[in-house]
């Protein structure tokens, strides 16, 4: 997929804006969809001259230079980005946008379809979409309900490395399933399933819990110019 480009105020992989007091404009640039376990490195432009300063400000703190590369980690569906382009005569200007984030990452079950039932067998597999990882980790998937790790029982197995299985399922396994996997050395947490006790599955797309299970900031590098 190539740079994208355009002028409108939308989510997009272009932004611009300008501004009103030093009359130049500022564009954040960027190559493809930002997705959970991959790096996406942002590009900010002006129409500014000379000596020109940028910075980023992002997930609380401020990095300078014209791009910041960012590899999130499935905790955030969307986040919230600002460029600043400053002069030496001291006029400014910014661009804000917010970024939504996808995430390969899913709790799936299997085989797909099925229902579960109680005292029946039912496995919960971390599924990754799109093509495997050019490096697999060789490390075993980490399973969440909940918020918390799993606590593993007699009829709990990990199987194959990926899959949770549970050989006769009680009502006390219902919960909210996540996995966490290591994709391009970097842990990423999956979208959840919620398995209602034996007495039916809801896959859920949102993120709603992500946030009480980490509170660690994405890892952020930056290129100053």
């Amino acid at each position: 997929m190539g740079l994208t480009k355009g002028w409108d105020l939308s989510i997009s992989h272009s932004h611009h804006t300008g501004g009103q007091a030093s009359g130049f404009k500022v564009k954040i640039d960027w190559n493809g969809r930002v997705t959970a376990g991959s790096s996406t490195t942002f590009t900010c432009s002006s129409n500014c001259l000379a000596n020109c300063t940028y910075s980023w400000s992002f997930l609380g703190s401020t990095f300078n230079g014209s791009t910041l590369t960012w590899t999130p980690d499935g905790l955030l569906q969307s986040v919230s980005l600002q460029c600043t382009v400053q002069e030496n005569t001291g006029d400014s200007s910014a661009m804000r946008i917010i970024v939504e984030i996808e995430n390969p990452v899913a709790v799936k079950i299997s085989p797909l379809g099925a229902v579960p039932s109680l005292n029946q067998s039912v496995e919960l597999v971390c599924h990754v979409d799109g093509p495997p990882p050019p490096t697999p980790s060789r490390e075993p998937v980490d399973w969440y309900k909940d918020g918390q790790k799993v606590v593993w029982r007699d009829h709990m197995h990990l199987l194959h490395n990926t899959t949770l299985r549970f050989d006769s399922l009680v009502p006390s396994d219902g919960g909210f399933y996540q996995c966490e996997i290591m994709m391009s050395n970097r842990h990423v947490l999956s979208l959840g399933y919620l398995l209602n006790g034996g007495s039916g599955t809801y896959p859920l797309r949102g993120i709603g819990v992500h946030c009480i299970l980490k509170n660690e900031i994405d890892e952020v590098h930056h290129v100053t110019t």
